[in-house]
This record gives C-alpha cells, sequence and structure tokens, in this order.
C-alpha cells in the first residue's frame, strides 16, 4: 500500500496515476469517480466548480 506521509500536489492526472501504479499512465482515464466516470468525462461536462482540482482560478 502506498502511503503519503503528507499532502501532495501533483503537476498532472498522469503524473499522480503514474506514481500510483509505479508506471506510465493516463490519469484522465484511469481516475474514475463513484459513479463510474472517469476524470476525461468529468473535466469535459465543463462542471468545475472553484477550488475543486482542475478548476482554472
Amino acid at each position: 500500500m502506498l502511503v503519503f506521509a503528507s499532502d501532495y500536489s501533483f503537476t498532472s492526472a498522469s503524473a499522480a496515476a503514474a506514481t500510483v501504479i509505479g508506471a506510465s499512465a493516463n490519469g484522465r482515464i484511469l481516475w474514475k469517480l463513484v459513479d463510474g466516470r472517469c476524470y476525461a468525462d468529468w473535466e469535459a461536462e465543463g462542471t468545475l466548480v472553484q477550488g475543486e482540482p482542475g478548476a482554472n482560478g
């Protein structure tokens, strides 16, 4: 099990996914929400709220 000792902000979803699985990874399709949507689909919906990961600003 991978456990971070403190919070860490990755530069991208893919960088985070690659760290977790230990190989190159497309985080936009590997990260899933509880409803089964991938990060890319969620992001494409344009429903990002200020302060949520991926929100600009």
